[in-house]
């Protein structure tokens, strides 16, 4: 019995590994995701609940609409540098479960921009990398690729489904779960049975 509980609890913490994404990997998170959005922007407001608004300048990737402006209820800095109301930054925003992430930078120049105050984590100088690298832009156009050749597609389809990556990794880490549990309980009954 207390192979199986043991059995049991490191499945679990096998499975919720799985679907943690750890500290350290924004700059990969905004620029792997096709939802993800990056932009310059002023700081329209910023309060000290750490909620802001912003108007988006320059889009780098993801639907940022130019001029319109954006209110998120969490921005963290990516550096020792605190938000003032009028300046600009490079954002990034992942999902509704992130913050908005504010990078401190010399331009908004993607090609040549260095990001200033570097909190020594490696990220800032990773997203620095991927702008002046141009990888940021050729993720853009590929995201807008995939989004041109799913018009087509779309057009003969009779419903679209909306299925995130993380809801899959819940559905099949649920499905696996119920199939390791039923198997662990046949085992243990047969074992009884034998026992007999």
């Amino acid at each position: 019995m207390k192979k199986l509980i043991c059995a049991i609890i490191t499945i679990g913490v096998i499975f919720s590994y799985a679907m943690t994404a750890f500290a350290g990997d924004i700059p990969e998170s905004l620029l792997g995701s096709d939802k993800a959005l990056v932009f310059f922007g002023e700081a329209v407001s910023y309060n000290a609940d750490k909620s802001i608004t912003v108007m988006p300048t320059q889009k780098v990737k993801g639907d940022v609409e130019i001029g319109k402006e954006l209110s998120y209820n969490e921005v963290i800095t990516l550096g020792k540098f605190s938000i003032k109301k009028g300046e600009t930054y490079l954002f990034g925003y992942y999902d509704e479960n992130n913050p908005l992430t504010a990078f401190h930078t010399t331009s908004i120049d993607a090609r040549t921009l260095k990001i200033l105050d570097k909190s020594g984590g490696g990220q800032e100088e990773r997203m620095q990398t991927y702008l002046n690298d141009g990888a940021f832009e050729r993720a853009e156009v590929e995201r807008l690729s995939k989004i041109n050749a799913q018009i087509p597609a779309a057009a003969t389809t009779s419903a679209p489904q909306n299925i995130s990556n993380n809801q899959i990794y819940v559905v099949c880490s649920v499905v696996i779960c119920a199939a390791v549990f039923i198997v662990l309980y046949y085992i243990l009954i047969f074992r009884k049975r034998k026992c007999r």
